[in-house]
Formats: C-alpha cells, structure tokens, sequence
C-alpha cells in the first residue's frame, strides 16, 4: 500500500482555497471525504456544481508553459464529474495568485512526476495543460 503524502500544510492549503472560494459570497467548498478522488465539491446556493481538485505551486504561475499533473487522477476527476453531471475543476494556488482551469481530455500526455520522495510511483504517465488555460479567480 503507497503511503498517503497529505500533510497539515496540505489541509491548511486546502482551507485557504475554501476561505478564498467563499469570501466571495456566491460559492461554497465543501471537503469531500478521505481517499475520495477529489478535494471538495463547489456549491452555489447549496446546489453541486464542480468538483475540485486543489493544488499549490512555490512559484508563480507563468514559470513554466504547462501544469503537470498526474494523467490518473485527472482521468478519475473526470469519471466521477462525468457521472456526477458536474464541471470538473482544478484550483491552483500560484505564489502570484488562485487560478482555476476547467479539465478536459485531450492534454498532452507523458512521463513526469517528482523524485524528492524517492517514491517510484511518483513518477507516472502526467497531463500537461498549457498554463494560458488558467484563469484568475
């Protein structure tokens, strides 16, 4: 069994874009249960809407051309919105910002992943969604 890499400041990250989410008074983010393939779900006015993946970046959001991301976890993100009729999102807290990109199939597909946890299943077939896609929230 792969050991679970969630952290304090993981969840902290995660409250963080639940405080900024509802601090516009039209959404709110609700944690989805453990292990679930998603973060959270988006509701407007008590209605589901999205489910959420989120994420935090150390750097800003243009260092790089694309977001890399784990090709299974968008693959599953996208089953359950699929059935639960529902925008899949992913949300991004970049050093310059929250950004928020609504996936899809299609991206560019190859090997990636990290290498600081000396995890062979860290590195994985990933997604790279082209950094232009992400729109400030």
């Amino acid at each position: 069994m792969r050991p679970v890499y969630e952290s304090e400041a993981d969840r902290s990250n995660e409250r963080y874009i639940k405080d900024y989410i509802e601090s516009t008074g039209n959404y709110t983010y609700e944690k989805a249960e453990p292990f679930a393939p998603i973060d959270g779900l988006l509701l407007r006015d008590g209605k589901h809407i999205a489910n959420v993946e989120v994420k935090t970046r150390t750097n800003a959001k243009d260092k790089y051309p694309t977001y890399m991301i784990s090709a299974n976890k968008v693959g599953n993100i996208l089953r359950v919105s699929r059935e639960s009729k529902v925008v899949p999102l992913l949300i991004v807290k970049f050093t310059d910002g929250v950004f928020a990109v609504v996936l899809k199939d299609g991206y560019a597909l190859r090997q990636g992943g990290r290498q600081d946890r000396g995890d062979s299943y860290d590195m994985e077939t990933c997604m790279y969604i082209p950094i232009t896609e992400f729109i400030q929230i």
